[in-house]
């Protein structure tokens, strides 16, 4: 009795393989760009965290620009120099380094402030 498999057993095999990936791909593709969402997501947080944190340090220079201009924008480089972000932040969808000109404005509605991350989809 000779061992190993038939043409046609290969062949089934390959082609449920086939029609697995078809359904597969889709999926898990979607699944990495949901994450790299999430992580530009989590940057612009954090990115907007800092400059809450700087802006306690920084507010009556930030104050004055703000009854100035209505707005104070503070960059990524600035943020990171004041140790307030790491250096080299990865941007999840190419792979390279956000630019650290990317801003956070800091406007005042009433005594509140807002931290809005400028640079899009983690650009």
């Amino acid at each position: 009795m000779k061992k190993g498999f038939t043409l046609i057993e290969i062949t089934v095999v390959v082609l449920l393989l086939a029609i697995l990936s078809i359904f597969i791909v889709p999926k898990v593709s979607l699944m990495i760009s949901n994450n790299k969402g999430k992580a530009c997501e989590s940057i612009e947080r954090s990115a907007e965290e800092a400059a809450e944190a700087y802006s306690y340090m920084h507010i009556t220079e930030i104050d004055q620009q703000i009854s100035l201009t209505n707005h104070y924008d503070i960059s990524i480089g600035d943020l990171q120099n004041a140790g307030l972000l790491k250096k080299n932040i990865e941007n999840p969808y190419d792979g390279g380094t956000i630019p650290t000109t990317n801003n956070v404005r800091i406007t005042k509605e009433g005594n509140s402030y807002i931290y809005t991350y400028m640079g899009g989809e983690c650009n």
